[in-house]
């Protein structure tokens, strides 16, 4: 009973292949066939740029020695790569084709290897021809897919669909239409292995970008707003909300790119048509594998179980509970945990950034689950209000780069001419402004507390006069118990700043 093993192995700089051969003078227990492939000959079939050698191996007592054979050639080697060898005649025509050239053979008079290599040397053109040949169609066949996992990066989930369609014979957009005439062989070989295969990279790609990367690939199509309309929507969205956007997109990139310690999530409550959906779903584009869990109870044991490797989990109109509660804590935290899936025993979820979107609070009756969760939020936007102008068309998820990349989020807003305002009514504008001024007026704010580094510090008591008065702490003896005329006169010349009451933050 005969086994056979190829294997490919580079040499040590400090060691000969002489050191090697001996090795395999050694071995009585097997037989052996080497043939050396230089770097600087060219070989179709052969893909590695070093020295590196091919072998054949043959045991006539079963496999059992293979182990203990690597484990005197492993240390004179660089690497070594070996299998077992189904069709011994096919791959020994393989090594005994040039540029390879045949080195060393160590054969027990029991062996077949030297009838193989009779056999071989009638079959090498057919060999050859057969070899390169599934050389070339792998080559093409990994472009192929290349195209569609660059295809499906640059138009997420939409893409995936449309390709779905065009494959079931449905009709296609004008725009994809374009795509696959230059690139019809492509399409021609898309097949659902080649898709899933395409997806799987693509996955894997997408779970070590960063969002700024994400989106910034995201290809303008159909059904979008223009990247530029998109940041002026977000900065007037902020701006009713009474939001800062600076901290808004900050706090975002942070929780998107698991910058936040042990505060993985985001949590945004508000009423169903606040907006925040609308905007969530552009960083739902760009991400691509999301995990969306819908309305449903964190005790569930399966909750979470579409949610492993995916770049980003939502939750929409989440249940809370105490149930299973040292889960949900890991899981909001950042911290990797084992999830239970249907038809399968456990899995592993990796930490992954969370975004909370609610109507309503759901924790609210209880204070002691309220708190637990809330420490693990990034940053918590709650009583979000009806946002009156909402754009039929998505938000491209590209406004996350313009505007984190905007020296003053502030010039963007003046310099940005937004397509969708143009095309509102002025009635609705009005209308708009009217309730702002009203809001701004009432002190109404937003009960979600922004960053302390973006408040406004409160004036000095005295007003800086460039120096010359000096301030009534710790000021001159002359000015002690009374206040300058100079500086009375300039505090009741002042006008109070009415826009700026109820802004705190922005």
């Amino acid at each position: 009973m005969f086994s056979y093993h190829k294997i490919v192995f580079g040499i040590k700089h400090r060691y000969q292949i002489s050191d090697v051969l001996k090795i395999f003078k050694q071995q009585r227990s097997c037989s052996i066939l080497i043939s050396e492939h230089n770097a600087l000959d060219v070989d179709k079939c052969c893909d590695r740029p070093d020295v590196h050698y091919h072998g054949m191996v043959e045991f006539n007592d079963g496999e059992s020695k293979i182990g203990i054979f690597l484990t005197y050639l492993s240390p004179y080697c660089l690497y070594i790569n070996t299998d077992h060898c189904s069709n011994p005649v096919e791959y020994m025509t393989y090594i005994t084709l040039a540029p390879k050239r045949i080195i060393a053979q160590e054969i027990l008079n029991s062996s077949k290897l030297l009838e193989y290599l009779e056999t071989a040397s009638r079959m090498k053109s057919d060999v050859m021809e057969k070899k390169t040949e599934r050389k070339l169609s792998l080559i093409n066949r990994n472009n192929n897919i290349l195209k569609i996992v660059d295809f499906l990066l640059k138009f997420g989930y939409y893409g995936n669909n449309v390709l779905s369609k065009y494959k079931k014979d449905e009709p296609c957009l004008a725009w994809f239409q374009k795509w696959v005439d230059e690139n019809i062989e492509v399409v021609q070989s898309i097949s659902h292995r080649s898709i899933e295969t395409a997806m799987s990279i693509s996955q894997k790609i997408i779970l070590n970008s960063s969002i700024l990367v994400l989106s910034n690939r995201f290809e303008l199509q159909d059904g979008y707003l223009l990247p530029e309309e998109s940041a002026k929507f977000v900065l007037d969205w902020c701006s009713y909300q009474k939001l800062d956007p600076k901290a808004f997109i900050k706090n975002l990139i942070r929780c998107l790119d698991k910058r936040g310690g042990n505060r993985n999530s985001i949590y945004l409550q508000g009423s169903a048509n606040s907006g925040k959906t609308y905007i969530i779903q552009s960083i739902i584009d760009a991400c691509f594998h999301v995990g969306q869990v819908t309305v449903e109870s964190s005790a569930y044991s399966f909750v979470w179980e579409k949610c492993a490797d995916k770049r980003l989990i939502v939750l929409r109109e989440p249940h809370f509970s105490m149930i299973n509660f040292d889960q949900l804590d890991k899981i909001l935290s950042g911290s990797g945990t084992l999830i239970y899936k249907h038809n399968d025993v456990v899995d592993y979820l990796p930490p992954t950034p969370v975004i909370i979107l609610a109507n309503e609070q759901d924790w609210i009756d209880d204070p002691q689950l309220s708190e637990k969760i809330k420490r693990r939020f990034l940053c918590c936007y709650s009583d979000l209000k009806n946002f009156p102008i909402m754009p039929k068309k998505k938000l491209h998820p590209r406004w996350l780069n313009l505007l984190k990349n905007s020296a003053d989020v502030d010039q963007f807003d003046d310099k940005t001419a937004s397509t969708h305002l143009q095309k509102i009514s002025r009635d609705d504008l009005l209308t708009t402004e009217k309730t702002r001024n009203t809001n701004q007026i009432s002190g109404s704010e937003n009960t979600m507390q922004p960053d302390t580094k973006y408040r406004k510090r409160p004036k000095s008591g005295i007003e800086h006069d460039g120096g010359r008065n000096k301030m009534e702490s710790g000021g001159s003896e002359r000015y002690k118990g009374q206040i300058p005329k100079k500086v009375l006169k300039t505090r009741c010349n002042q006008t109070p700043n009415i826009g700026s009451i109820g802004h705190d933050g922005e």
